[in-house]
């Protein structure tokens, strides 16, 4: 696909991949009790669920190069709602962190991974998913 094709996922479709998304960072903390530690993937999960709980909520079509864009959109739409933003931002960051810096992603502990997923239900709150 060349790299300026527009496409448009629609609301459904993100709904779909954020609910998998945060089923699958469910499932994984429940690995992290039997001593196999996923945090990380869990917070990267719940980053990319939140994500699409938001893009479900807004129009935006995603390019390969728009996450910029994206981002951009985000803060516009929610400027009333400042606290989506904030949560969106916090799981990005330790999204970025347990992907491109296992040292201090090896850090982050069952209790990092909770947070990540109560941000996820956060989010759906404030979006009025159920």
């Amino acid at each position: 696909m060349p790299a300026n094709k527009r496409i448009t996922i629609l609301k459904s479709e993100h709904l779909d991949l954020a609910k998998r998304s945060e089923n699958l960072a469910r499932a994984i903390l429940g690995l992290n009790s039997l001593g196999i530690q996923n945090s990380d993937w869990i917070i990267t999960i719940c980053f990319y669920s939140v994500t699409h709980y938001i893009y479900s909520d807004i129009p935006i079509q995603k390019t390969v190069d728009g996450y910029s864009q994206m981002e951009h959109k985000i803060v516009k739409h929610y400027s009333s709602k400042k606290i989506i933003y904030k949560i969106y931002s916090w799981l990005k960051n330790k999204s970025f962190v347990a992907r491109y810096n296992p040292k201090l992603a090896n850090r982050y502990s069952n209790i990092t991974a909770g947070v990540a997923i109560r941000k996820v239900e956060e989010i759906k709150k404030e979006l009025k998913i159920r």
